[in-house]
């Protein structure tokens, strides 16, 4: 029999968006930590997949979720509103070209912060975001939320050239794109290395991985080949900010100690990235940076993934 894709005793919560609409929430994951107490950890995805199939699919019979609560850690994944197991706009259930781009950057803020005021966590967490998941998180905390730290995983800054996102659109965007296991594929190899390739990953981890994310849009099942709708806000914001030289908020106001974690055959979100964040970190009490050997954008699923791991846990292991 095949191992369920998420391990039992993670609790799903809805938290209700009060000023977006009537029946309007967000999912959020939690996890327990075991043994004792350390501090909270909120994880928010990234532009394409949602945080319950990023951060807890079950590989090996451990998540990255299992892992973190193991040593400690209350853990919780925040699906942004029009992913995964939250709720959906009436614009994501119209054909895609009949509405704006969907879950603008503000809108994530806004998503996030709401979560944290109905966690009401007992200690400043810890914000761990990964690719967009990156910009959502140090946008809350420059604008005033206090955190223990901040670890960014393939962290946004400026770029000359569109994000891959943006790929095989034109003209006016609508409002979310279509995402096929293919597709998901063909992204996280493209900067692989052609002999490094078949040791990347199990091939049944991908192929659990593939089915996680496809399995978070119910219908997924109805396109062909099978896809996720992934919405369009943050392609529309890397247009307008990243890509004209503009940050969505002010490194500058950050405080908190930072990990910057970025994979080496990272084509999405380059180590050049990090690297720019980096210097603009200007009050930041304590900013690492880590290029993560031989992975890629999305090293969570891949078989070298107790580097990030271990990276990730020397941080936070001081809070």
């Amino acid at each position: 029999m095949e191992a369920p894709l998420y391990e039992p005793g993670f609790e799903d919560r809805r938290i209700v968006l009060p000023n977006v609409a009537p029946d309007a929430f967000v999912n959020v994951r939690t996890r327990r930590g075991q043994g004792p107490a350390r501090a909270p950890i909120v994880m928010v995805h990234g532009a394409s997949y949602p945080a319950h199939c990023t951060f807890d699919l079950s590989l090996d019979g451990q998540s990255w979720m299992t892992h973190l609560a193991a040593r400690g850690h209350d853990v919780h994944a925040v699906d942004l509103r029009n992913y995964g197991l939250s709720w959906r706009s009436p614009t994501m259930e119209a054909p895609p070209e009949c509405g704006r781009p969907q879950t603008t950057t503000s809108e994530a803020v806004a998503d996030l912060r709401v979560v944290l005021q109905a966690l009401a966590l007992e200690r400043p967490p810890i914000l761990l975001g990964w690719s967009w998941g990156t910009t959502i998180c140090a946008a809350t905390v420059a604008a005033g939320v206090r955190a223990a730290g901040l670890v960014l995983i393939g962290a946004q800054w400026m770029r000359k050239t569109p994000p891959v996102s943006a790929e095989g659109q034109s003209g006016r965007l609508p409002a979310y794109r279509y995402v096929s296991a293919a597709d998901a594929l063909e992204r996280k190899m493209r900067a692989v290395p052609e002999q490094a390739r078949a040791a990347l990953a199990p091939p049944e981890w991908l192929a659990r991985w593939q089915a996680a994310f496809l399995a978070s849009d119910p219908k997924s099942g109805t396109r062909s080949p099978p896809a996720i709708r992934a919405p369009n806000g943050i392609v529309a914001d890397s247009l307008n900010y990243w890509c004209q030289g503009r940050a969505p908020y002010d490194p500058g106001k950050i405080t908190c100690p930072v990990l910057l974690a970025v994979g080496e055959w990272d084509i999405e979100t380059p180590i050049a990235m990090s690297q720019g964040l980096r210097s603009a970190l200007s009050h930041a009490e304590h900013v690492e940076t880590h290029v993560l050997a031989g992975l890629t954008h999305g090293p969570m699923v891949e078989a070298r993934r107790s580097v990030l791991f271990d990276v990730v846990d020397n941080f936070v292991a001081r809070f």
